[in-house]
């Protein structure tokens, strides 16, 4: 009895189209779980920022009150730092932080070299701790924290609402040490206001506003953080006509 049956050649050319398929699909796909990965990473540490500082607040106060002294200029002129302006911020914090280590003077909690921008160049933006004003964290889950003390009044001023009453910033890298170490890409920055935390590139931050903090042929990547926490999507690296009343994907 003659029986039917693929021949190798039929095989061959089926497990071809297979491989091509997928040579085509799948680059897309690790692309899109490594960028949910991203989201999901960036607003678990924002609620537990959001969460410490809450914490923070009831035990020690208005941020404005715990005694940071920030920037002051010497007899000279030359602009000087307290050695604990940071220090301050991250002792009041790290009591409802899952940390694995937290260093004050030394690089241990963040790699010693600079980042890319979200256009790819090179920049002078380095996070690592310096005895002076940053003071960085390893987090439990992998992730990085650079905290900085900006205006120990919160009188810094970077737009409007809470952005007007700003304390300090801190930088976060989701993956830690992992690559790409790139601003927009797994490093996002937040604000320290008097009333909470709040993501870079709101439309009122007239610092790094999405809208030009955040563009893949000139920025440097900063006004990102927003973008992703609300969009759910970083859509930006591959379209540059976002905007947050009409197009918030790219398709």
């Amino acid at each position: 009895m003659k029986k039917d049956a693929f021949t190798l050649a039929e095989v061959l050319i089926t497990l071809g189209i297979i491989g091509v398929v997928a040579a085509m699909t799948l680059p897309s796909l690790i692309t899109n779980y490594k960028n949910k990965q991203t989201v999901s990473q960036l607003k678990k540490i924002y609620s537990s920022m959001s969460q410490a500082y809450v914490m923070a607040k009831s035990e020690y106060g208005s941020m404005d009150d715990w005694g940071m002294f920030g920037r002051i200029e010497d007899e000279d002129g030359n602009l000087q730092y307290n050695q604990n302006d940071a220090s301050i911020i991250a002792d009041k914090f790290a009591p409802y932080l899952k940390t694995i280590k937290i260093c004050k003077d030394s690089n241990d909690c963040w790699y010693n070299e600079n980042l890319k921008s979200l256009s790819g160049n090179v920049t002078n933006n380095n996070f690592s701790a310096d005895g002076k004003t940053r003071v960085s964290m390893i987090l439990a889950d992998g992730g990085m924290i650079s905290l900085v003390s900006i205006s120990p009044d919160c009188s810094n001023n970077r737009g409007d609402g809470m952005l007007s009453k700003v304390c300090g910033a801190f930088a976060v890298d989701v993956n830690g040490s992992k690559k790409p170490n790139q601003i927009g890409r797994d490093v996002f920055q937040f604000y320290f206001t008097k009333e909470g935390i709040v993501p870079y590139g709101l439309p009122s931050d007239n610092s790094f506003p999405f809208e030009t903090g955040c563009s893949v042929k000139n920025g440097q990547g900063f006004g990102c953080a927003v973008w992703v926490i609300y969009n759910e999507n970083l859509d930006y690296l591959y379209c540059d006509d976002l905007d947050w009343n009409s197009k918030t994907h790219c398709k």
